[in-house]
């Protein structure tokens, strides 16, 4: 799961921003209702779902989804 995290930490700080975990999830298509697969998400619906995608790995606060919570909720 690290190398996997690194290959979408394009600016390789150790945590996913925004549209780096976007990515991420367009990708594997992970998003839970399946619009990903679809692409038919749009920019405010993904707005909209980003602080909750923050609560999974309980920061919300920060903004970001870090490597070590990435790896934990995944693995």
């Amino acid at each position: 799961m690290r190398s996997l995290f690194g290959c979408f930490d394009v600016d390789d700080d150790g945590a996913l921003n925004q549209a780096e975990y976007r990515c991420f999830l367009r990708t594997c298509g992970q998003y839970t209702n399946g619009e990903w697969s679809s692409g038919h998400i749009t920019d405010t619906e993904w707005q909209a779902q980003w602080p909750q995608e923050l609560e999974r790995f309980k920061n919300e606060d920060e903004g970001h989804v870090h490597r070590d919570a990435f790896v934990k909720y995944y693995d």
